[in-house]
């Protein structure tokens, strides 16, 4: 544990699948290897995030990353308004999940 972060690994059939990190509500480093992506594990990883989180699930994630954008307001994510610029065309954009079931 690095200043509280959760770093977590998934393993299916003896092989990592993606990763993910939580530093108390902030859902950081959500990543799929790219030859299983589209399969569910990112779903599967994010909701068991959520599932370690007390209150609402806050995420960033990159303008350009369009999958991930469409996975988290699938999963009932919306932007907060909130974002980082890195560059003059990409920015971080924060995201959050104020309704869990």
């Amino acid at each position: 544990i690095l200043k509280g972060k959760r770093f977590y690994i998934y393993y299916d059939c003896n092989s990592p699948k993606g990763i993910v990190s939580i530093q108390d509500n902030l859902i950081e480093n959500l990543y799929v290897l790219p030859v299983e992506q589209r399969k569910g594990y990112g779903t599967m990883l994010l909701h068991y995030a959520e599932e370690l989180c007390t209150s609402a699930p806050t995420l960033w994630v990159l303008s350009n990353n369009v999958s991930a954008i469409s996975l988290y307001s699938r999963e009932g994510y919306v932007f907060t308004g909130k974002s980082k610029e890195l560059t003059k065309d990409i920015a971080e954009l924060e995201m959050k999940k104020y309704h869990q079931l």
